[in-house]
């Protein structure tokens, strides 16, 4: 017995030795962490406690033979790349190789290529300060918000998106602190959006069809005529790429029980390409301070824009396209909205609006003679507006024909451009007032030069010369210098002219809903202005992966004879509404001035960018200042996010806005916006939740926004200047089965 049980021992012991002795083989492939997943050449990989290591081909794969049994830690290393650790417990050898994933110290930036500037460069190249909503950045913000804009675009440092609307839910885009109707909003270049449209459009924008979002603050009507004193907004669609194939579908719902569902389709078969994105959006009423009138109006929208690119030949292409917008929005009372038989709350703002927009591009490539571009965009709008006593009801039909010249000459560049463009509006509804129908029509002659000089620094210049029939002739220079000092510091300074041609359709007649609007004397002229600034930005040397980069911006605009609103009553009214609203041109100005300053860190997926802008808006008249309303002196913007693996993403955002004057001299409260969101990437799907407002400051918890005048059947409303949503909880998904089909393509080959 004893016997047995010591050969039973030995038995064990000698089996335990053989299999201590067993040696295996491990295999690794080493790929950067990014959205190519390159193979690395040359990383060495070290098993800690042995004499192994080895070094990875060109293919980033690694072997190693012999390893015994064991708990073993390997680390893999790579100039430039952050030194990866892993626990590995040997006990098999490998059939496949593990993928392990090593990650660059400096940030991969990305290539952003701007057209606004009519140059076709790098961002960083361009003489013009130019903010870009890149790609990545912008595929996240077109599922945080895919009913419209407003997301991608308050994020950017000095760009407010302001409510202009307490009932209908609408807003503007405001630079430098002026008031948005001197900002120039385009689509790929094209002017869709002004005059009658301006005051809506914006808030039906969906960001689902874009590339980028480029934003030039400053003087910019030299470019793209008037409108620009402010600045540029060009939203940049996508085009159709060979080898992509995009079949993305939508969903999106929100707490408040509304819901969004798009579509975007994206593809090239040789010669052809298209793109089609359409979306829809219901969106349910909600009164949150439960005074009977809705802060969040009942929306119902549609949207399609399709584009076909056809290449007729080498050097030649063509681009047709069309958008159309279909929109009812009804603000006003709740017991309305619900269809209720309230006497009391049955006051109602029933908005319709119908736009369809047709686009057409040719380019033609001359090779080293240049390029020559030939665009057209029609715009067709119609709006209706209901009220309990009053039907407003306008057609706007305005269209920009362009041809363009562009050559290309060593360190030289030039643009030349002859443009028509008009803008008529006819309205449809006759009433005592005089008719308030106008139409303009303006050519313009534009050129633009620049020079690219030694030691880092460039030149461009512009001058655009407009005549309008009615109202003259316009000389409209610009000039901005770049200095490149060193790698690590770049200025440029800016300075142009710009004018608006006068129209109705200011923010305030919108609040009044062109009711009692009168139409423009005779002798009302452009508002002209004169600007500039001086903007310096840093990017600081890598440190062990922190990346820092620092920017700040000086700006200065002047406004000659702006087009200043008058309220004035009207005599011997027997109606509810006695108030007349006028535009006339003053004899003082207004004047803008302000310093932007941002700064930007970034570290191994984590990232935070704070700015501060500080704005001096005034309006001066007979020797007498006054503080412009509704503009807050000091805007503050505090984002961080963290992103593991471009899997999975989550951000927190809040700004912060001072007291602001009111119309009436009264400062309001100061106010928090704080938001936060998050995305997961399937592979296939995306799955994301956001919530807006969590803090739930709104400024119906500091005054009355619905106020009887005398009764709530002819309510007046206070200025907005905070939420007026609480918190606004969503949730949804992004399938992107365009990517299943080149899986599956992949696989087949």
């Amino acid at each position: 017995m004893i016997k047995h049980l010591i050969w039973a021992i030995l038995s064990a012991s000698l089996t335990a030795t053989l299999h201590a002795q067993q040696l295996f083989d491990i295999k690794f492939k080493i790929l950067e962490q990014s959205d190519e997943e390159e193979p690395l050449k040359d990383v060495v990989a070290s098993i800690a406690g042995t004499g192994f290591y080895a070094r990875s081909g060109s293919d980033g794969k690694i072997e190693f033979s012999g390893i015994p049994a064991g708990n073993y830690i390997i680390q893999f290393e790579l100039e430039g790349y952050f030194t990866k650790r892993i626990k590995r417990n040997i006990s098999v050898s490998d059939s496949v190789y593990q993928i392990i994933f090593l990650e660059p110290r400096e940030a991969e930036l990305e290539a952003v290529t701007i057209v606004t500037s009519r140059n076709l460069m790098r961002v960083e190249e361009s003489a013009i300060p130019i903010d870009v909503v890149g790609y990545d950045e912008m595929t996240e913000r077109s599922i945080d918000k895919p009913s419209s804009i407003s997301h991608a675009l308050r994020e950017q440092q000095g760009v407010q998106v302001q409510r202009t609307s307490a009932t209908l839910g609408t807003f503007n885009i405001r630079l430098l602190g002026l008031n948005g109707k001197y900002t120039q909003l385009l689509k790929d270049g094209f002017a869709t959006f002004g005059s009658m449209s301006s005051g809506i459009n914006i808030a039906q924008i969906p960001p689902l069809d874009l590339q980028q979002i480029e934003i030039i603050k400053g003087p910019a009507s030299t470019l793209y005529g008037g409108d620009a004193i402010a600045g540029v907004v060009n939203l940049i669609s996508k085009k159709p790429i060979e080898g992509i194939v995009e079949r993305d579908i939508l969903f999106n719902i929100e707490n408040t029980r509304s819901l969004d569902a798009g579509v975007y389709l994206r593809e090239k078969i040789k010669w052809f390409g298209y793109t089609f994105s359409g979306l829809y959006r219901n969106q349910r009423e909600r009164d949150w301070d439960n005074d009977n009138f809705v802060e969040y109006p009942k929306i119902n929208r549609a949207f399609v824009s399709p584009k076909f690119f056809f290449d007729l030949s080498k050097n030649v292409r063509l681009m047709v396209g069309g958008q159309y917008t279909y929109e009812e929005r009804t603000g006003g009372a709740l017991p309305y909205i619900k269809g209720r038989n309230d006497s009391i709350y049955n006051y109602f703002e029933n908005n319709i609006s119908h736009q369809g927009i047709s686009n057409l591009l040719l380019e033609v490539n001359f090779g080293d003679k240049g390029n020559l571009n030939l665009r057209q965009c029609i715009n067709y709008f119609r709006r209706k507006i209901f009220l309990p006593e009053y039907v407003f009801h306008g057609i706007q039909l305005s269209g920009v024909s362009e041809v363009n010249y562009t050559l290309t000459r060593k360190n030289h560049r030039v643009v030349v451009g002859l443009d028509l463009r008009n803008d008529r509006f006819t309205d449809k509804i006759k009433d005592t007032f005089p008719e308030r129908d106008y139409l303009y029509i303006t050519t313009g002659l534009f050129s633009q030069y620049t020079l690219q000089l030694k030691r880092g620094a460039s030149i461009e210049t512009g001058l655009r010369l407009d005549y309008n029939i009615q109202k003259g002739f316009f000389p409209l220079p610009f000039l901005s210098y770049k200095q490149v000092w060193n790698k690590y510091f770049t200025t440029r300074l800016v300075g142009g002219m710009g004018y608006k041609l006068p129209t109705i359709f200011q923010g305030e007649s919108e609040e009044f809903n062109f009711r009692n609007v009168r139409s423009l004397p005779s002798t009302a002229q452009p508002e002209l202005s004169a600007g500039g600034g001086l903007h310096w930005f840093a990017p600081l040397p890598n440190f062990n992966g922190v990346n820092i980069t620092l920017s700040q911006q000086w700006f200065y605009t002047h406004i000659f004879r702006p087009l200043m609103p008058q309220i004035r009553p009207i005599q011997n009214c027997i109606t509810l509404f006695c108030d007349e609203l006028a535009f006339v041109n003053s004899t003082g100005n207004i004047e803008t001035k302000g310093v932007e300053t941002r700064f930007q860190i970034y570290y191994r997926g984590f990232n935070f960018s704070g700015g501060y802008t500080f704005t001096h808006h005034t309006f001066t008249e007979k020797n007498k200042t006054t503080k412009m309303p509704i503009t807050a002196p000091h805007q503050v913007s505090l984002l961080a996010g963290y992103e593991l693996f471009r899997k999975f993403s989550t951000g927190i955002d809040a700004y912060y806005f001072s007291p602001q004057f009111r119309s009436d001299g009264s400062l309001t409260p100061p106010v928090w916006e704080v938001g936060i969101n998050t995305q997961l990437d399937l592979k296939y799907v995306i799955v994301f939740a956001n919530i807006e407002n969590i803090l739930d400051i709104r400024q119906s918890k500091f005054e009355k926004l619905a106020i009887p005048y005398p009764t709530f059947k002819n309510p007046r409303f206070a200025e907005v200047y905070a939420p007026l949503e609480s918190t606004i909880f969503n949730v949804g998904c992004k399938a992107m089965l365009g990517k299943i089909n080149r899986k599956t393509e992949a696989d087949n080959d």
